[in-house]
């Protein structure tokens, strides 16, 4: 299946637009990355329509855990 995208809609007090969030998990990662996980994936922050966002693409039924 295609990879599916949506905003998701964060804190702003907490996640001000423009910081970013740290990748701590994705679902879709290889072994290797489940092992060793990548330190340097993050998600920018955004704003859309007066709100904080970020932008989340995954595989169907798949999970990313940021912090």
């Amino acid at each position: 299946m295609e990879p599916r995208g949506a905003y998701v809609t964060i804190d702003r007090d907490f996640h001000p637009i423009g910081s970013k969030l740290q990748v701590l998990y994705r679902g879709d990662w290889d072994d290797g990355q489940l092992s060793n996980p990548p330190q340097n994936e993050y998600i920018e922050v955004e704003g859309k329509e007066n709100r904080a966002v970020v932008r989340i693409d995954l595989p169907a039924c798949g999970m990313m855990i940021l912090a």
